[in-house]
């Protein structure tokens, strides 16, 4: 198992996910990683193209993100301006799955809102 960590503050975000993804593919020994964490500043997730992005210079099989005000990395943290945080952990022979099933994501959450809102109606 191998686990490695990149971050920086570069404005342009490919150039930002450029340098994350070769920090991380250097520390990781060229090993392909399996489960890769991604917290970015609100600068960088307006490109509508990031998720793909990322999601094809890692080439991980499970990409999970989010947005953040600040992120750290490398035992430093990434305030004030464009930041970007990668976390990755390659794991030989552990069964890594997002456990997404295969579903219509605007229906399921269309069900889901009307269980809430169905639910909510009925308290008392």
């Amino acid at each position: 198992m191998r686990f490695a960590s990149a971050g920086n503050q570069i404005h342009n975000t490919r150039h930002a996910v450029g340098e994350a993804v070769a920090s991380l593919e250097k520390q990781l020994g060229g090993q392909t990683p399996d489960l890769v964490f991604v917290f970015a500043s609100p600068h960088h997730t307006m490109d509508p193209g990031v998720g793909r992005l990322l999601f094809e210079a890692v080439r991980s099989r499970v990409l999970i993100g989010c947005t953040a005000e600040s992120v750290a990395a490398n035992g430093q943290e990434y305030e004030n301006g464009p930041s970007i945080a990668v976390w990755a952990a390659s794991l030989p022979g552990c069964g890594v799955d997002a456990g997404v099933p295969d579903v219509d994501v605007k229906q399921a959450c269309a069900a889901g809102a009307r269980r809430a809102a169905g639910a909510s109606s009925t308290a008392p």
